[in-house]
């Protein structure tokens, strides 16, 4: 079954995409064919967590603001891609909220173990 992509870009994008296909020998469809595969083989290479995050504590050590620039600033340390969801919960202490941790199983290990000695 053949499926197509359609999509809008921008001039520049489009005249750089041009570019760098034809440098390298290859239509713009197998160009931008190759890079999405080669995304889509690094992506399935990755593991996942999933871990809850107090971000708003009871007691106020700290606050969502600072919890975000914690999360952003280890998670750019340990290469890791985390992304909030929108599944919340309170069990007494605070607001937690789930993120979905995306890397290398060895890096969201570390990722997750500095974050609660950032956060806890």
């Amino acid at each position: 079954m053949n499926r197509s992509i359609h999509f809008r870009v921008s001039q520049v994008w489009f005249n750089l995409a041009v570019a760098r296909a034809e440098k390298l020998g290859l239509s713009l469809s197998e160009y931008v064919r190759s890079v999405v595969t080669k995304d889509v083989e690094e992506g399935r290479k990755l593991d996942h967590k999933y871990i809850w995050v107090l971000q708003s504590p009871d007691n106020d050590p700290w606050d969502e603001k600072f919890a975000q620039e914690e999360i952003s600033r280890i998670a750019q340390k340990w290469n890791v891609h985390v992304a909030p969801t929108s599944e919340t919960r309170d069990q007494g202490h605070g607001q937690e909220r789930v993120y979905v941790v995306q890397g290398k199983e060895e890096d969201i290990s570390e990722f997750e173990s500095e974050l609660n000695e950032a956060l806890y």
